[in-house]
């Protein structure tokens, strides 16, 4: 489909490990590893937002005629990629602190409403930009893949709970408790006398310290595991499976594992900005 040639290309260099740079496990936006360099170096795929805009700007935007046919001086003149690249990386980094602002902008306006409503969603994790493409099918429309990939991510998350942390627990059922006894005692003494909830501490009216309290106990309480929880990856993973279709041999058998598990994790994240200041350094 000439419609779906470009997404194509670039479903096909991830496909074949084009994208796979020399990253350590903390780079942020890094994902599975794809191979091992020479020296022993894992080299890891990544494609953040920003590299994805780069990569259409330079190549994908760039590298076809009016036939959707590629372009004979594209491929017989690299040095002219070369330098568009640098130039947009350069530019990268300088803009750098200005994308950072835009991105906080654009995901407060997109999310407030849905963190007003449920304040938990503060800490939930959503599939990384890389994931997304190394889950789309060839020629796979873009509506027909936002249905599937939304679908699994419940599912996901679902995953991910079948690895336990009993510190991690612990603490966020201690802040839970804490924070849920203030907010409990603010809204007894919003019942008793709502006009006390108008008094100043610290320079903050009490309603202002019901909504903090309020929202770190919700927050929190995303963070305890569930005590009647039935521990299955193999059966969780499965789920997620015919959704994503994606499951790397490696994977096969060792859903229970830590390996699989931090693997998997690359892929869904926390919504992080970090990765745009690591454009310019790729």
């Amino acid at each position: 489909m000439r419609l779906m040639r470009k997404e194509n290309y670039l479903i096909g260099m991830l496909n074949k490990g084009v994208l796979a740079f020399p990253l350590s496990t903390w780079v942020p936006g890094a994902g599975p590893t794809f191979k091992l360099g020479p020296d022993g170096m894992q080299h890891r795929l990544i494609l953040t937002k920003t590299l994805e805009w780069t990569l259409n700007w330079c190549i994908l935007q760039s590298m076809f005629d009016r036939k959707f046919c590629i372009r004979g001086d594209f491929i017989s003149n690299p040095r002219t990629l070369k330098n568009r690249l640098m130039v947009v990386g350069l530019a990268m980094l300088l803009l750098s602190p200005f994308l950072v602002i835009f991105m906080v902008v654009y995901l407060f306006l997109r999310h407030a409403e849905q963190f007003y409503n449920h304040p938990s969603t503060a800490s939930s994790r959503r599939w990384s930009n890389l994931a997304k493409w190394m889950f789309r099918e060839f020629n796979e429309v873009d509506h027909l893949f936002k249905h599937r990939i939304n679908s699994s991510v419940m599912h996901a998350s679902e995953y991910l709970k079948q690895f336990p942390s009993p510190i991690i627990s612990i603490i966020a059922k201690f802040i839970s408790f804490v924070s849920g006894g203030f907010a409990a005692v603010l809204i007894i003494i919003a019942f008793l006398e709502e006009s006390l909830l108008e008094g100043h501490i610290f320079g903050r009216n009490l309603f202002w310290y019901a909504a903090v309290f309020g929202t770190i106990t919700a927050i929190s309480r995303a963070a305890v595991t569930d005590e009647i929880l039935v521990l299955d990856p193999e059966g969780a993973m499965s789920i997620v499976v015919q959704h994503t279709h994606y499951m790397p041999k490696r994977w096969r058998g060792k859903e229970n594992t830590e390996t699989v598990r931090i693997e998997f994790e690359t892929l869904f994240q926390v919504s992080s900005l970090v990765p745009i200041f690591v454009l310019p350094v790729i």
